[in-house]
C-alpha cells in the first residue's frame, strides 16, 4: 500500500475539485512540505502540520488569517477546511490527480500552482453594463461616472484597481464597457465592480453592495444599482 506521505510529500497541488463540484474559477492552493508541514491559500493564507498512518491522511491543528472574501469564493473556503479536518485516504487516479477522501467529503489535487492551471481561455476579458439608479432625478452635466474592477481579496489593504472606465455626462442607464486584462490578476484574486459619480469633485452616488466578478469568460449585461450619497 502506498503510504500518504509518499504521495504528498514535498508537493504543490491546486484544488481542481471540491466536494463532488469542478471548481473553474476560485481554487486554492495547498502545499505539504517534507517536514510534515501544510500550507495554503484560498481566501486566507493558512498553515499547520499533518500526520500520516498509511493512506490515512490527518492535517491539524491548522491556523488561519481571518479576511473575508465574497460569498462564492468564502463558501469554497470553508468547505476546504471542513474537509481538511476529516480523516482523509489519500489516493492517485489514472490521470495522476491525488484524491483525498473523507466521511462524506472530499477533494482532488493537481500537481502545480495555480498559474499552472490558469482557467481564463483568453488573455482579456470584456465587461459590460449599466451603471443606474431608480430615484427620477438628471445627473448634472458635469456628471463624471467611474467605474472600476478591483480585487477584493486584500482586508487589510487598498483593494487594487485592475480596469477602470470614466464616462463623461449622461443620464442613467449610463452604459460601460470594460476590457479587463488578465495578466494583472493575481491567482485567487476575488474580482468585484463596483461604479461611483462625482460633481465639481464631490461624490454624489456610489454603489453600496459587492458584484463580484467570474474572469474565466465575458460578462455582460452587469448591472450596477448607486445611492445617493447623503440622502436618508
Amino acid at each position: 500500500m502506498t503510504s500518504a506521505s509518499d504521495v504528498i510529500s514535498g508537493r504543490t497541488f491546486v484544488v481542481t475539485e471540491l466536494g463532488g463540484v469542478v471548481l473553474s474559477n476560485y481554487r486554492p492552493t495547498i502545499s505539504f512540505g517534507p517536514d510534515n508541514s501544510v500550507s495554503g491559500q484560498s481566501v486566507n493564507n493558512f498553515h499547520g502540520t499533518y500526520t500520516s498512518d498509511g493512506a490515512v491522511l490527518t492535517i491539524g491543528p491548522m491556523a488561519t488569517t481571518r479576511m473575508m472574501g465574497i460569498p462564492e469564493a468564502q463558501d469554497i473556503e470553508n468547505a476546504l477546511m471542513s474537509t481538511l479536518a476529516l480523516p482523509l485516504t489519500v489516493s492517485v487516479d489514472p490521470h495522476g490527480s491525488v484524491r483525498l477522501a473523507g466521511h462524506a467529503a472530499s477533494l482532488v489535487l493537481a500537481e502545480g500552482s495555480a498559474d499552472d492551471f490558469e482557467a481564463h481561455a483568453t488573455d482579456t476579458i470584456t465587461v459590460t453594463g449599466n451603471v443606474v439608479y431608480r430615484q427620477r432625478i438628471a445627473l448634472p452635466e458635469n456628471a463624471e461616472i467611474t467605474v472600476s474592477i478591483i480585487d477584493a481579496s486584500l482586508a487589510d489593504a487598498p483593494a487594487p484597481v485592475l480596469a477602470s472606465q470614466v464616462i463623461h455626462g449622461g443620464q442613467v442607464p449610463i452604459p460601460f464597457d470594460l476590457e479587463l486584462n488578465l495578466g494583472s490578476v493575481r491567482p485567487n484574486a476575488l474580482l468585484s465592480i463596483g461604479a461611483r459619480i462625482e460633481s465639481d469633485g464631490q461624490l454624489i452616488w456610489i454603489t453600496d453592495m459587492v458584484t463580484p466578478l467570474d474572469p474565466s469568460s465575458d460578462v455582460q449585461d452587469v448591472t450596477l444599482n448607486v445611492i445617493q450619497v447623503g440622502a436618508e
